[in-house]
């Protein structure tokens, strides 16, 4: 009986790939199988993990070449035989309870429903202790079709450990922002996905996001684990930061974010209103230009200070501001990009 398929894709992850796929078969609770879809590598990933297929029988490798991130994940599901889909990304690292503490919910659910997986009682039983589950495990867990678990960053450097702060909320906050769940730390029932339609493969960027949202906005019940826990390699230079602010911008505009959430509206217009009265006053109104300007420069050193008491590290109040005028620079930039598209 399989149960439990994870899914991942990859592309050009060769110098990851082995601490992803460690962290992967190094779990408490194995999946029954692996599947991951590689896109089409010019590196050396797909060799390796066509090894990890050799040396494993419940791993499995497709090369779909050309494939975008939400068309490798359709590919690897349906190629899955799981009740359950596990989601994960190349470039994480997965605490050892990741896939134990992500699928309680979704097995507790199985559980109350026996009848509508076709399962017989003593059958999930047995196979609950053959995955190491005892049946009073799952006693006081909350049921549910789609849990969500908790991203943490990977910190090699101060510039990833700003960056961290600036991409990641404090977990008991994660859940909070719909527009921001991601497939990296994901678990749902492979019928939630039969019936939103997969994701969407017109999106080079934020398919995760769009399943999610669809999710979001029917019946099914949503689990925030915050015992879940994935570990995330943040951008390493502000290139790479630029870039993935850029992203989501893009993602947010095609999938028409910036107009259902205030914010992200808010955040457009008032950046090019606020550039409209910074031009208008260093022309007319100098005394207002200066006002202006230097309750900008107060703002970043606000938040400078507010994260170099969060941690502990003075360049905080260096790192910071420069990051959060980045980031500003990365979205509109991003937003006109994806009106154009």
């Amino acid at each position: 009986m399989k149960i439990i398929s994870l899914i991942s894709t990859v592309l050009n992850e060769e110098d990851s790939i082995k601490d992803f796929m460690e962290s992967i078969l190094n779990q408490t609770l194995l999946p029954d199988e692996i599947i991951i879809v590689d896109g089409g590598s010019e590196d050396k990933t797909y060799e390796i993990l066509k090894e990890y297929e050799k040396k494993y029988d419940f791993v499995k490798i497709i090369q779909e070449k050309g494939a975008n991130v939400a068309k490798g994940r359709n590919v690897a599901i349906k190629n899955s035989s799981g009740i359950i889909i596990v989601t994960s990304d190349a470039g994480c690292k997965y605490d050892r309870e990741y896939v134990r503490e992500i699928t309680k919910s979704l097995l507790k659910y199985i559980l109350n429903h026996l009848d509508k997986f076709n399962i017989k009682k003593e059958d999930f039983v047995k196979y609950l202790n053959n995955k190491g589950i005892n049946i009073e495990e799952l006693k006081d867990i909350k049921e549910g079709e789609f849990v969500q678990g908790v991203t943490y960053t990977m910190k090699d450097s101060r510039f990833e450990k700003f960056a961290g702060y600036m991409l990641i909320k404090d977990p008991e906050k994660q859940n909070k922002v719909p527009s921001r769940i991601s497939s990296r730390a994901s678990a749902y029932f492979k019928y939630v996905w039969e019936k939103i339609g997969g994701y969407p493969e017109i999106f080079v960027t934020g398919e995760d996001t769009k399943f999610h949202l669809e999710v979001l906005n029917r019946d099914y019940k949503f689990v925030f684990d915050k015992n879940a826990k994935v570990y995330w390699k943040v951008p390493r230079n502000i290139k790479e930061f630029y870039r993935k602010f850029e992203k989501y911008a893009i993602g947010d505009v095609l999938q028409g974010n910036i107009l259902k959430y205030k914010k992200l509206l808010i955040f457009f217009l008032g950046f090019w209103l606020l550039i409209l009265i910074l031009v208008f006053s260093a022309i007319f109104l100098i005394k207002l230009f200066i006002l202006v300007l230097s309750l900008i420069i107060l703002y970043l050193l606000y938040l400078g200070i507010k994260y170099y008491i969060k941690s502990k590290d003075f360049l905080g109040i260096i790192y910071i501001p420069i990051l959060e005028l980045t980031k500003r620079l990365a979205y509109q930039t991003g937003f006109i990009k994806g009106f154009i598209k």
